[in-house]
Order: structure tokens, then C-alpha cells, then sequence
């Protein structure tokens, strides 16, 4: 799955605009090369605007099946 994201990371640098966007890409980078489950799950599911704004350039597309997904989303509404 980490694997997966930071393949995804240089198309993501490819297709977004604006320093705010390459900055929440580096971070996404950064939490991924470090392999900190935790830590990815922790920006994943942050209702912060930290977390919303990291969102918006999730490197995780295409990571989880559709089956994957929704169960992670069950429990996540669940926890």
C-alpha cells in the first residue's frame, strides 16, 4: 500500500497547481517515506484542516479496492 502511494506521488506532482499543493504533497511524501502507519491513518481520517487540506491531494488512488474502501470508511464511522 506505501508502495503504492509513493508511486502515485510524482503523478500527483504532475497535475496539481500552486505552492500549497506541492507543499501538502511533500508532506504526504515525508509521512510515507517515514512508514508510519499510524501516522498515514492519523492524516488520513485528521478532521482537521491540517487533514482536510492533505485530502485534497491524497496520494492513496487506486491503492484499495472498492470492497477495501468501503470497509475502511465503515470503520472509520464507527470509531
Amino acid at each position: 500500500m506505501i508502495g503504492q502511494a509513493l508511486a502515485n506521488v510524482p503523478k500527483l506532482r504532475d497535475t496539481v497547481r500552486g505552492p500549497l499543493a506541492h507543499e501538502w504533497i511533500d508532506q504526504w511524501e515525508g509521512a510515507l517515506r517515514k512508514g508510519s502507519v499510524s501516522e498515514l491513518i492519523e492524516l488520513c481520517l485528521s478532521p482537521g484542516e491540517r487533514g482536510i487540506d492533505l485530502r485534497q491531494v491524497g496520494p492513496f488512488a487506486g491503492v484499495l479496492t472498492d470492497k477495501e474502501r468501503m470497509a475502511a470508511i465503515r470503520r472509520a464511522r464507527n470509531s
